[in-house]
């Protein structure tokens, strides 16, 4: 017997079935257990039933085989009254780059395709850091020059506590990324301005 959708219900084979080809995959252990359930039953003069599984290479088909088994056992367990039960389907989340790997003709030339781009992505992100803190430091070092030029001792108290929020800042950046803080604090006294690393 071939079963697809057709043979979820209503189908009666159980005389004279040997085997069981599932050409697609259901979604749920019970489906799966409804399809196979049309050749076990009362009645076959069979005593074993042979169940074949098709699994398309490049597909998503052994992930749903995968977490249609995992439910079946997570079921079971919990039928059963096993206490160390967790649910195997809400941990069988798969990343988008793990299924383009597994959907893919050529699993070594996408997993290096993907990590090219996750290493450009990340130089991207690194970059965007440090323009981000060489703005942060041009507006610290602002604050400094504004304080040092204004008469009003109140507004250059204001204006040097806003810098040295803004050295906080800075401060916390990874080093890696933005090594500067060791000169960082040069903008208490003069107006100081970096472009790269």
């Amino acid at each position: 017997m071939i079963a697809n959708s057709v043979a979820y219900e209503g189908v009666d084979l159980q005389v004279r079935t040997c085997a069981i080809h599932h050409a697609d995959l259901t979604w749920t252990p019970a489906d799966l257990e409804q399809r196979n359930g049309r050749g076990f039953r009362q009645g076959n003069s069979f005593n074993a039933i042979e169940i074949y599984y098709y699994l398309a290479k490049g597909s998503m088909d052994i992930f749903r085989f995968d977490l249609i088994n995992g439910k079946s056992t997570w079921l079971s367990d919990l039928v059963e009254g096993n206490r160390e039960t967790n649910n195997p389907a809400a941990d069988a989340e798969l990343s988008p780059d793990e299924i383009l790997v597994a959907l893919s003709g050529d699993p070594a030339k996408t997993a290096r395709a993907l990590e090219e781009r996750r290493a450009r992505e990340q130089a991207a992100r690194r970059e965007e850091i440090r323009i981000a803190a060489n703005r942060l430091l041009r507006r610290a070092s602002a604050r400094f020059r504004d304080a040092r030029r204004t008469l009003d001792m109140e507004r250059a108290k204001a204006l040097r506590e806003e810098g040295e929020r803004m050295l906080g800042q800075l401060s916390r950046y990874d080093a890696e990324v933005w090594p500067f803080e060791p000169w960082m604090y040069a903008a208490r006294d003069h107006l100081v301005f970096l472009t790269a690393p």
